[in-house]
């Protein structure tokens, strides 16, 4: 092998004199003129002299390729005033921002104090499952960790400032990430498809942008649909100003105080407001997915549908409550979604402020109830019991139920069938007394 790369005869590490000669190392092994074997992968890369012509971007790119994916560490031995390592890392020279780990990492990835920035994709699709951050760092870029699958806690951080779109997009099985007092902005995207379920938002942050906690569910370490168990309750910082669109898709409970409607721009908080729990395509279709509830200071809780096909009419209605600035019935928001999401909304609002409107609808709407529950719950029986229970049902839906499980022929309806027909000789009774 030419001198200017050498592997060693265990075959762990690689070793070249520059970047340029790593550069035409991987083209000769990419033409087939030199085989790295499965049971010799390399783990360690040696670069002689770090001093290149080459952009920042193309030298990690060169350091991503296929061939390297198992190298565990990075060392320089000539450093310069553009790049350095720094156990085993590549950093800039200044070793302030961290360009790339190597994507044969395990473990835990302990990041040195000292490192103000981690690099757009530095730590993208490595091997790692914890993360430690100094309290150095302030920037997390776009994509710094997306795509680590085994990532599942980052600990640390405290003087973070900007976590920017999509850092941790894709981090599947990340669950913890503790949000300190620094923190000023988070991006779109940011936890776009993480697990996590616990999310404690500090006062100080001014800006959390669109899908930026678009959750998932985990099923073997794959990402699933979110389930109920799945979502999670938001109380917005008085500090915020800015929330992009479905910010919350899995939330079940947004809490948003006056002065974040004070923060915010006149013309679009409403309609902010309104969108920021919507669905974001992920969650599973079930009752209590279907569903958010929006609280804002000194007002009634609103049943939001995950859905809404006329958000300028939603945001109006709510827009009127806060201005009536009393406590009386919340507008029913189910009017402006459609289908499955609506009645969904319909159901839980009949629950907590049971109108004479919502009684037509879900009346009017009952066969259809039946065929929603059928269709997406698998409890469905008693998951129809339950609104019963809950007196969602009047005398006339329930007949319309029975006469639909009676068309059907649906299977092991019997107990079903047994409750709607007690139900409705219990309230015949009481008519006729």
């Amino acid at each position: 092998m030419n001198k200017s790369a050498e592997i060693s005869k265990d075959g762990r590490t690689l070793t070249v004199n520059t970047f340029k000669d790593l550069k035409h190392f991987l083209d000769r092994v990419r033409y087939k003129h030199f085989q790295i074997t499965v049971d010799k992968p390399i783990k360690e890369l040696i670069i002689k002299d770090s001093k290149t012509d080459l952009t920042v971007n193309y030298v990690t790119k060169i350091l991503r390729n296929a061939a390297l994916q198992t190298v565990e560490s990075f060392e320089i031995i000539s450093p310069d005033n553009r790049f350095c390592t720094i156990d085993g890392l590549l950093y800039s020279g200044s070793g302030e921002n961290l360009y790339l780990c190597p994507k044969g990492k395990e473990g835990t990835l302990i990041i040195p104090d000292g490192t103000k920035m981690i690099f757009v994709e530095a730590c993208r699709n490595c091997k790692f499952d914890k993360v430690v951050l100094p309290d150095s760092v302030e920037i997390i870029d776009k994509y710094a960790f997306s795509r680590s699958w085994n990532l599942k806690e980052v600990e640390g951080g405290k003087n973070v400032e900007r976590i920017r779109d999509c850092a941790f997009f894709g981090c599947i099985n990340l669950k913890h990430f503790t949000f300190h007092a620094r923190l000023r902005g988070i991006g779109g995207d940011a936890f776009n498809n993480t697990s996590m379920s616990e999310i404690n938002l500090p006062e100080g942050l001014r800006t959390i942008g669109p899908g930026a906690f678009n959750t998932v569910g985990t099923s073997k370490g794959f990402a699933s649909c979110a389930g109920q168990s799945d979502m999670y309750e938001i109380h917005i910082p008085s500090t915020v100003q800015n929330i992009g669109a479905a910010a919350f898709p899995n939330a079940s409970y947004i809490y948003i105080p006056k002065k974040v409607m004070e923060n915010m721009s006149w013309s679009s908080s409403w309609s902010g407001i309104a969108k920021i729990g919507l669905r974001g395509g992920n969650l599973c279709i079930c009752h209590y997915c279907n569903i958010w509830k929006l609280e804002i200071e000194g007002l009634p809780v609103i049943i939001m549908p995950k859905m809404l096909t006329e958000i300028p009419s939603a945001a109006r209605a709510i827009c009127r409550l806060a201005e009536s600035n009393d406590n009386r019935m919340p507008p029913a928001m189910y009017p402006y979604s459609k289908d499955a999401i609506a009645r969904s909304a319909a159901i839980e609002q009949r629950k907590v402020y049971p109108d004479t409107k919502t009684k037509a609808y879900i009346t009017r709407n009952a066969a259809l109830f039946l065929s929603d529950a059928l269709s997406n719950e698998s409890d469905w029986n008693q998951v129809i019991i339950g609104f019963i229970k809950d007196g969602v049902f009047t005398d006339t839906a329930l007949r319309k139920i029975l006469k639909k499980l009676d068309e059907e022929e649906y299977n092991d309806v019997t107990v079903l069938r047994s409750y709607i027909l007690d139900k409705i000789d219990k309230k015949s009774s009481i008519f006729k007394l």
